[in-house]
C-alpha cells in the first residue's frame, strides 16, 4: 500500500510538473525555462546526494554508454520543452508516454525479453490512441502543433529509459539519478551558452515559478525511486503512466486548456495501453 501512496504522489508531482513547464515557457523563453529549471534541479540532486551520503565516483568503463546515455536524456527534455512551447500541456504530456513502445521494443530485440500476448494488444492500443491524440484532423492528416517535437523527445526516452539498467547495478538508484541528470543539465547550458540563447537571471517572481518546477520534478523522481523499491518498476510505471490525468485536469483548470471529448477518450485508452503494457 505504501508503495502505490508513493507512485500516486510521484505521478502527481510529474503532471503538476509539466504544467508548471507550460506556465515558465510563457514567462521566461524556452531556454531560459530550461537552463533554470536544470540548475535548481541540479542543486536539489546535489542535496539529496550529501543527505544521503552517496559516493560520487565514477567508472571509466561507463564513460562511453554515459556520454550516449545523457545525449539521448538531454535531446527528449529539449525536444518535450519544445513541443510544450508550440503545443497544448495535456496533449504533449500524454503523447510523451508513448516512449514505452520504444522500451519494449528495445528490451525484446536487444536484451531478449519476449512479449506477451497482453502487452502487445497494450502496444496496439498506445500508438492506436497515440494517432487519435496527435491529429486535429486525422482525415486532412493534419497535426495538432508541437507534436513532431515529440518524436526526438519518444525515441530519445526510448533509448534512455532502456538502458539506464547498465547504470543501476554500478551505481545505484540514486546515484543513476544523480550522474544522468547532472549530466543532462550541462549539455542543456552548453548547448544554450553555444547557439548564444538568451540567459538573463530571473527575477524573482520568475524563479518562484522555475523553482516549482524543479521541486515537482525532483520529488516526482524520488518518489518514483521509493516506489521501485518496494513495488517494482512494472506496477510503477503502470501507476505513475497516469501523471497525463493530473496534466490534463492541471491544464483545463490552471492554462483553461480545453480539448474535445474525442481526445479525453483516446488520453484515456492510451492509459490503459500503458497499464496493459507494464502489467502484461
Amino acid at each position: 500500500m505504501l508503495g502505490l501512496l508513493y507512485s500516486l504522489v510521484s505521478s502527481l508531482s510529474y503532471g503538476a510538473g509539466y504544467v508548471v513547464s507550460k506556465k515558465i515557457i510563457k514567462d521566461n523563453g524556452l531556454y531560459r525555462a530550461l537552463v533554470y529549471a536544470c540548475i535548481g534541479f541540479t542543486i536539489l540532486l546535489l542535496l539529496g546526494a550529501m543527505i544521503f551520503e552517496v559516493p560520487l565516483v565514477f567508472p571509466e568503463e561507463l564513460y562511453l554508454p554515459y556520454f550516449v546515455q545523457i545525449f539521448c536524456g538531454a535531446l527528449g527534455i529539449l525536444a518535450l520543452f519544445k513541443a510544450f512551447e508550440h503545443g497544448k500541456a495535456s496533449i504533449m504530456a500524454s503523447l510523451s508516454t508513448v516512449y514505452v513502445v520504444i522500451v519494449f521494443g528495445i528490451a525484446m530485440f536487444f536484451f531478449n525479453e519476449p512479449f506477451s500476448p497482453l502487452q502487445i494488444v497494450g502496444t496496439f492500443i498506445i500508438l492506436l490512441s497515440s494517432l487519435l491524440i496527435a491529429f486535429k484532423n486525422l482525415k486532412k492528416h493534419k497535426l495538432e502543433n508541437g507534436v513532431l517535437f515529440l518524436i526526438a523527445t519518444i525515441f530519445g526516452w526510448g533509448y534512455y529509459y532502456s538502458f539506464i539498467k547498465i547504470f543501476i547495478p554500478v551505481l545505484g538508484v540514486y546515484g543513476t539519478t544523480f550522474f544522468l541528470e547532472v549530466g543532462i543539465g550541462v549539455l542543456i547550458m552548453l548547448y544554450a551558452l553555444i547557439t548564444k540563447k538568451s540567459l538573463r537571471i530571473p527575477t524573482f517572481s520568475e524563479s518562484l515559478g522555475i523553482g516549482l518546477r524543479s521541486c515537482l520534478i525532483f520529488l516526482g523522481s524520488m518518489f518514483y525511486t521509493f516506489s521501485v523499491a518496494l513495488i517494482g518498476v512494472g506496477l510503477t510505471s503502470a501507476f505513475t503512466s497516469s501523471s497525463s490525468i493530473f496534466t490534463d485536469i492541471l491544464s483545463y483548470f490552471f492554462l483553461k486548456e480545453k480539448l474535445t471529448p474525442g481526445k479525453y477518450l483516446a488520453m484515456l485508452s492510451l492509459i490503459v495501453g500503458l497499464v496493459l503494457v507494464f502489467l502484461g
